[in-house]
């Protein structure tokens, strides 16, 4: 009797022993102890109020949403390891889907900063005054980019459609002084009084294919083009063309004027 007690006794407490052993190698707890925040932001500081932000973890079909707050604060809690995608998603033709890709560890609270990119500066004014002069005053916010130009690789401005090569984007570009009436006499906007009285900015020299034409302004330009003053600019035809100056356009459908931003 004893030793049928005993062998009880080891049967036991060798199934327990498996029971137990199971138990830690097949049901660990979930640990969510992670998280991320950040702020909506646009390039020159200003923040995106109540913006909506998505969370993707990318090994799984995990999707989760939050709106940032009136100071553009938006986070995520209570998530697992691992990694995730964070986009701003924006219905907004003028606006470039952003999103970026990190990796959390466990407790560990990730800051990721997420900015809204414009993409265009188009007109706040526009008026063509001849063949050969146009002015262009664009939005006073311009893409919200700040003095952060070196997020910029290239401003665009674009003409299509022109199968006879009639027309021509190349210009002389200068400052619109402040006191200059943009209806005032056609002699103030005669090419060579403006190349003569007029603060210069600089020239730009397009480039034609099957009647599409295209201007890139980069560098230093950017920045000369995004200063916004605050009477616009004058383009004046380059010396050596022989077509009619137009203005480029952003949106053909809404004959919006203006160039696309191009961002590093």
């Amino acid at each position: 009797m004893r030793d049928l007690k005993y062998l009880l006794l080891i049967f036991i407490t060798f199934h327990s022993i498996i029971f137990i052993g199971c138990s830690d190698n097949g049901n660990n707890p979930i640990v969510k102890n992670s998280g991320i925040n950040g702020h909506v932001l646009y390039l020159d500081g200003s923040v995106g109020k109540f913006a909506q932000i998505q969370l993707r973890k990318l090994s799984s079909s995990l999707l989760l949403y939050t709106g940032a707050d009136e100071n553009g604060f938006y986070q995520f809690d209570s998530l697992q390891a691992g990694n995730y995608k964070v986009s701003f998603l924006s219905n907004n033709e003028d606006i470039y889907t952003y999103e970026v890709e990190l990796s959390v560890s466990e407790d560990e609270t990730y800051e990721q900063n997420i900015y809204i990119l414009y993409k265009k500066i188009d007109e706040f004014n526009a008026l063509k005054k001849s063949t050969d002069v146009f002015l262009i005053k664009f939005e006073p916010e311009g893409g919200k980019i700040g003095d952060n130009y070196q997020f910029v690789d290239y401003l665009s401005g674009t003409f299509i459609g022109d199968d006879a090569n009639n027309f021509t984007l190349s210009s002389d570009i200068y400052f619109a002084p402040e006191n200059l009436s943009w209806s005032g006499a056609d002699s103030l906007f005669a090419p060579d009084n403006i190349r003569q009285n007029y603060e210069f900015v600089t020239s730009i020299t397009e480039t034609s294919n099957n009647g599409n034409h295209e201007i890139r302004f980069s560098g230093e330009d950017i920045s000369k083009i995004l200063s916004n003053p605050i009477n616009g600019f004058i383009f004046v035809k380059n010396e050596n063309e022989d077509k009619e100056l137009v203005i480029p356009c952003v949106d053909f459908i809404n004959n919006d004027f203006g160039l696309i931003i191009r961002y590093k």
